[in-house]
Order: C-alpha cells, then sequence, then structure tokens
C-alpha cells in the first residue's frame, strides 16, 4: 500500500521559516520542484516540496518569496537529495538564488550502483521499497490554483521516498567502496549549475552531426546559437520557438550567401 504523507502547504514567508526549523538539524532533506516551461526559455516554478522523512511540506512558489533561512538551507545545511536534478537545480536557482549543496543525485547514486542511469523516480522507488506510485499528474497543470488533492499527494510522494530510498543506496555504495564516486559525480553536478550560462553558450556542441562539419562551419553554427541563445534570453521564449537546432545546421552546412540562397535552406 502506497504511503499517504502528511502535506503541509506553506503559502506565507512565515511558514516557511517555521518549516525550516522543523528540518534545520536533519541528516538529509529531499527536494522536488513542479514548474511549467512549455512556452517560456526560464522555468516558471510553481511548487517546491521537501521533506526530512516526516511531513512533506509544499511551497507555492506562486505566492510565496524564498526566504534567507530556506537560501541557507538549500546551500548549506543538511544533505540535499533529489532525482534527476538538473532542471530542479535550475528552478531552485531561478526562485531562490543560490546552488543547492551539498546535494546527492538519487538517479547517479542508481547508475554507479550498476543499474539504469537513466531510472525514473517510479521504478527507484519501486526497485528499492515496492511501492507503485502514482503516474496520472505527471502532465498537471501545477499553476492553477488550488491544486487537487491527487496534485499534492503526487508532488509529496516526489520526496517522501527519498530519505528511504537513499539509506537502502547507502549502504549499497559503501559496500562497493563507490560512496566517494557518488560525491565525486554530485559535486561535478553543482558546479555544473553553477555555470550554467557558460554550459548554455556551448549549446553547439550538443549536435551529433558536428564532426561532419569544416572548422568554418562549425564556428558558423556555434555563432548561430549562441545569437539564438541570447534571443531566447531577451525574449523568454523556448529555443525551439525560435528556430530549430536542424535549420540553424542547415545554415551553418550551407553558408548561403545570400537571402535567396538562406530561404533555400
Amino acid at each position: 500500500m502506497t504511503l499517504t504523507p502528511d502535506v503541509r502547504w506553506i503559502a506565507t514567508p512565515e511558514a516557511l521559516d517555521a518549516a525550516c526549523d522543523q528540518v534545520a538539524h536533519a541528516d538529509v532533506i529531499a527536494l522536488d520542484t513542479e514548474f511549467y516551461r512549455e512556452k517560456t526559455f526560464h522555468p516558471v516554478p510553481a511548487l517546491i516540496q521537501f521533506s526530512a522523512g516526516g511531513p512533506a511540506w509544499l511551497i507555492d512558489a506562486q505566492a510565496v518569496e524564498c526566504t534567507l533561512r530556506f537560501r541557507q538551507l538549500l546551500s548549506e545545511g543538511p544533505l540535499k537529495l533529489m532525482h534527476a536534478s538538473s532542471e530542479d537545480l535550475e528552478v531552485l536557482a531561478l526562485w531562490a538564488g543560490v546552488t543547492v549543496a551539498p546535494l546527492v543525485d538519487t538517479q547517479v547514486a542508481q547508475g554507479l550502483l550498476g543499474e539504469d542511469p537513466a531510472i525514473g523516480y517510479q521504478r527507484l522507488v519501486e526497485h528499492w521499497t515496492g511501492q507503485n506510485l502514482p503516474k496520472d499528474e505527471t502532465r498537471s497543470d501545477w499553476l492553477q490554483r488550488p491544486l487537487s488533492d491527487a496534485q499534492c499527494l503526487y508532488a509529496a510522494l516526489d520526496v517522501v521516498y527519498l530519505v528511504q530510498v537513499w539509506e537502502c543506496q547507502r549502504e549499497a555504495l559503501e559496500g562497493l567502496g563507490r560512496r566517494e564516486w557518488l560525491e565525486a559525480d554530485c559535486a561535478e553536478l553543482v558546479a555544473q549549475a553553477q555555470r550554467s550560462s557558460a554550459t548554455d553558450a556551448k549549446w553547439y556542441r550538443r549536435h551529433r552531426q558536428l564532426w561532419r562539419l569544416s572548422p568554418r562551419q562549425i564556428e558558423a553554427y556555434r555563432l548561430l546559437t549562441t545569437w539564438r541563445e541570447s534571443e531566447a534570453r531577451r525574449r523568454n521564449l523556448p529555443r525551439g520557438w525560435l528556430v530549430n537546432d536542424r535549420v540553424l545546421y542547415g545554415v551553418a552546412e550551407r553558408m548561403p550567401e545570400n537571402r535567396h540562397q538562406l530561404a533555400e535552406v
């Protein structure tokens, strides 16, 4: 039977600080976020969830600004547990203005145990606890208010099992002598989050067919993706809404010299 968590809603700075007081001395804190990003470049934070193994606190990120206490909890304080953390780190950096640390990503931990390195949260929980979590709110509207009971339950379950999962993973990793590997990999995740703007500037390197281009064409593709990155940020639109990778690659490959040639790309 799936756990029925003690869900507590946070809609004021005072309530957020009171929750911080209750978890300040915990060994670990599980974290997750819900956000909207279908029509924007930057994610729109909707919900921040956290738990230290007891209640699951849900922060209304549309109503509450991050407090100093919670910033300190995120950037210092106990070990933070997250699963597939890259987008969540971006959301928390945007909402709280800090990088989460110290961090353990349970997806990374599972990979170091020789399991699927891209395992989803539901499968991870089932693997370690035998519990089957609901999946029907995955594409939910997290900006609507009030959230439904089903949404609140789904959001809470995203954090309440992480502490238990990590306890199992930690024991297994220590048995294999791989705990330090995980610490190094997760420290690199934190470092990547801190230099995210530099990573965005290297977006062009992600194209799998880059090796087919000449140095001159690669430089053209780099300049085109840099321009798109700047425009997408300025307009707060998804990259693909301006121009997709396929078109930019085609322009760099053909190197058109006039508008007529450009139109043929």
